[in-house]
C-alpha cells in the first residue's frame, strides 16, 4: 500500500471486498488499469492497494482462463484447416499450405470476430468431418472471448483456394460450404460473385 493511499476502517474493507467481488467479470480488468493509472499519476482519493489486493486474484484466474480459451480455439482453428487442406486435390494442396500462417489469438478480445471465428471453425467442421469428431461444441462453448484477428483473411484465402479447385460433384460441395462460410467474413457483392459462380468441369 502507498503512503498516499486512502485508510479504510476493517468494516469499510470488508465491504469494498465485498462490493468488488461482485463486479461483472468484463469490468475487472478495466477498473484494475484505472486505478494504477490513478495510482500512477499520484491520486491520494483511492485505497488504491486495497483494490488491487481484492482485485488481483479474479485478474490472474481471468488471465489463465483466457489462456485456456485462446488455446482450445487455436487448436481448433489449425485442425480444421489442416483437415480442409487434406480434402483438397493435390494441385490445390500446395497452394493453401504456400499461404498457410500461424494464427495469433494472443491480442483479440472482440465479440464480433469471436462469433464469426466460431462460425468459420463450424463450417470448417462440416468440411473435414462431424464436429463430434473433433469434440467441436462442448470445446466451442469454452471459448466465449478470444479469437483470432488473422480469421477474416484466412476464410478469404481459403474460398480463393476452392475457386481455383472448383471440379465436379467436389467443386459443388465446396461451393456450397463457402457460401455458408463467406455470410461471415465477405460483404454482399463478393457473396454474391461466389453464388453465381458455377463448377468447371
Amino acid at each position: 500500500m502507498s503512503d498516499r493511499d486512502a485508510i479504510l476502517s476493517p468494516r469499510a474493507r470488508a465491504g469494498l471486498a465485498i462490493f468488488l467481488s461482485g463486479l461483472p467479470d468484463m469490468l475487472v480488468a478495466r477498473l484494475a488499469h484505472a486505478i494504477e493509472c490513478d495510482r500512477a499519476a499520484g491520486g491520494t482519493g483511492l485505497p488504491h492497494g486495497e483494490i488491487l489486493d481484492v482485485l488481483r486474484p479474479r485478474l490472474r484466474r481471468l488471465y489463465e482462463s483466457r489462456q485456456r480459451e485462446r488455446n482450445i480455439l487455436q487448436q481448433i482453428l489449425e485442425t480444421l484447416l489442416r483437415e480442409v487442406r487434406n480434402a483438397l486435390p493435390i494441385n490445390a494442396m500446395g497452394r493453401v499450405g504456400a499461404h498457410d500462417a500461424p494464427l495469433d489469438l494472443s491480442t483479440v478480445q472482440d465479440e464480433k470476430k469471436f462469433r464469426r471465428a466460431v462460425g468459420f471453425a463450424q463450417i470448417l467442421s462440416s468440411l473435414g468431418g462431424p464436429a463430434a469428431r473433433f469434440g467441436m461444441e462442448d470445446r466451442l462453448l469454452e471459448a466465449k472471448e478470444e479469437v483470432a484477428s488473422s480469421v477474416g483473411a484466412l476464410a478469404r484465402g481459403l474460398v480463393r483456394e476452392i475457386r481455383a479447385a472448383r471440379r465436379g460433384d467436389f467443386a459443388e460441395s465446396y461451393r456450397r460450404s463457402a457460401l455458408a462460410l463467406c455470410s461471415h467474413v465477405m460483404n454482399h457483392g463478393e457473396l454474391e460473385e461466389l453464388r453465381r459462380a458455377r463448377p468447371v468441369i
